[in-house]
């Protein structure tokens, strides 16, 4: 494990990088980190605490002033791979930027598709439970090309199936 920093520390790490950010409508922006870890946990990965702390830390990047270098630094090249992995790459538009961010993301490996599916996980169950009608279309919308382009047989089987079945019965 070439993790530097502890799992406590990342979530104080993200607290403060997402300080002042709200999530849905309008919790502090840790409750999805913590879904999106809490999802992790239903689905096994209770000892990859290189993946826990992504989760935590996996939209510093995109959404904060943290860079990549300073999460290199402090959380080691692991966690940094999974972070940078499910951070969205440039684009035109959103489905260029996804294209993008999925084709690299299935590059890099089994595990960030974990992480990137726990986050969509997260976000889905978000929605439902906030009855959130306009972000379920946009998930739907989005799903077969998400999934055509980082599902792989036998892979977190679980994990897919039960998106799908979020995305099916809502």
């Amino acid at each position: 494990m070439t993790t530097k920093a502890t799992l406590r520390e990342a979530k104080y790490f993200a607290a403060g990088a997402h300080a002042g950010k709200t999530y849905g409508h309008g919790e502090r922006y840790g409750y999805h980190l913590n879904d999106v870890e809490h999802v992790l946990l239903r689905y096994g990965f209770d000892d990859d605490t290189e993946l826990r702390i992504a989760a935590w830390l996996h939209d510093s990047i995109e959404d904060t002033a943290v860079n990549a270098k300073l999460v290199q630094n402090y959380f080691g090249d692991d966690v940094y791979k999974l972070v940078e992995a499910v951070t969205d790459k440039p684009g035109k538009n959103q489905a260029a930027r996804h294209e993008a961010t999925y084709t690299a993301l299935r590059t890099v490996g089994t595990r960030a598709v974990a992480l990137k599916l726990a986050d969509r996980i997260a976000n889905v169950e978000y929605s439902i439970a906030m009855g959130d009608i306009d972000k379920l279309k946009m998930y739907r919308h989005e799903h077969l090309f998400f999934k055509n382009t980082l599902a792989k047989p036998f892979e977190h089987i679980a994990m897919w199936e039960h998106l799908n079945r979020l995305l099916r019965d809502q």
